[in-house]
Protein backbone atom coordinates (compact mmCIF):
# COMPACT_ATOMS: atom_id res chain seq x y z
CA UNK A 1 0.00 0.00 0.00
CA UNK A 2 1.79 3.39 -1.39
CA UNK A 3 1.79 5.98 1.07
CA UNK A 4 -0.85 9.00 0.66
CA UNK A 5 2.03 11.64 1.82
CA UNK A 6 2.50 12.69 -1.98
CA UNK A 7 -1.21 13.36 -2.83
CA UNK A 8 -1.85 14.80 0.01
CA UNK A 9 0.74 17.36 -0.49
CA UNK A 10 -0.11 17.56 -3.95
CA UNK A 11 -3.65 18.47 -2.77
CA UNK A 12 -2.38 21.46 -0.73
CA UNK A 13 -0.62 22.86 -3.17
CA UNK A 14 -3.08 22.65 -5.45
CA UNK A 15 -5.57 24.08 -2.99
CA UNK A 16 -2.63 27.02 -2.04
CA UNK A 17 -1.89 27.82 -6.06
CA UNK A 18 -6.34 28.15 -6.23
CA UNK A 19 -6.34 30.32 -3.39
CA UNK A 20 -4.16 32.45 -4.91
CA UNK A 21 -5.50 32.50 -8.44
CA UNK A 22 -9.01 33.45 -6.81
CA UNK A 23 -7.03 36.41 -4.77
CA UNK A 24 -5.25 37.61 -7.86
CA UNK A 25 -8.92 37.64 -9.64
CA UNK A 26 -10.19 39.95 -6.54
CA UNK A 27 -7.22 41.99 -7.05
CA UNK A 28 -7.76 42.65 -11.14
CA UNK A 29 -11.46 43.42 -9.88
CA UNK A 30 -10.83 46.05 -7.42
CA UNK A 31 -8.04 47.61 -9.46
CA UNK A 32 -10.65 47.37 -12.27
CA UNK A 33 -12.96 49.60 -9.32
CA UNK A 34 -10.40 52.06 -8.82
CA UNK A 35 -9.95 52.81 -12.48
CA UNK A 36 -13.96 53.28 -12.89
CA UNK A 37 -14.22 55.50 -10.02
CA UNK A 38 -16.62 52.26 -8.23
CA UNK A 39 -13.49 51.57 -5.79
CA UNK A 40 -14.92 52.13 -2.06
CA UNK A 41 -18.98 51.71 -2.89
CA UNK A 42 -20.85 48.60 -2.18
CA UNK A 43 -21.99 46.46 -5.38
CA UNK A 44 -25.22 45.72 -3.31
CA UNK A 45 -26.54 48.62 -1.90
CA UNK A 46 -24.28 51.51 -3.78
CA UNK A 47 -23.85 52.94 -0.27
CA UNK A 48 -19.79 54.17 0.75
CA UNK A 49 -18.05 51.24 2.55
CA UNK A 50 -15.94 51.55 5.57
CA UNK A 51 -12.52 53.26 5.09
CA UNK A 52 -11.47 50.71 7.85
CA UNK A 53 -12.86 47.98 6.67
CA UNK A 54 -11.08 48.50 3.01
CA UNK A 55 -7.68 49.03 5.23
CA UNK A 56 -8.14 45.49 6.14
CA UNK A 57 -9.17 44.14 3.14
CA UNK A 58 -9.02 46.27 0.06
CA UNK A 59 -10.90 43.77 -2.49
CA UNK A 60 -14.06 44.07 -0.08
CA UNK A 61 -17.40 44.60 -2.80
CA UNK A 62 -19.77 45.26 0.07
CA UNK A 63 -20.56 47.23 3.48
CA UNK A 64 -20.91 45.36 6.55
CA UNK A 65 -24.74 45.69 6.25
CA UNK A 66 -24.86 44.22 3.03
CA UNK A 67 -22.76 41.21 3.58
CA UNK A 68 -24.85 40.60 7.11
CA UNK A 69 -28.08 41.14 5.08
CA UNK A 70 -29.09 43.83 7.12
CA UNK A 71 -29.81 45.79 3.88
Amino acid sequence: MGSRRPVARRNMLQEAEERRRRMLLRIDAALARIEDGRFGYCAICGGPIAAARLDREPVVTTCADCEHGRN
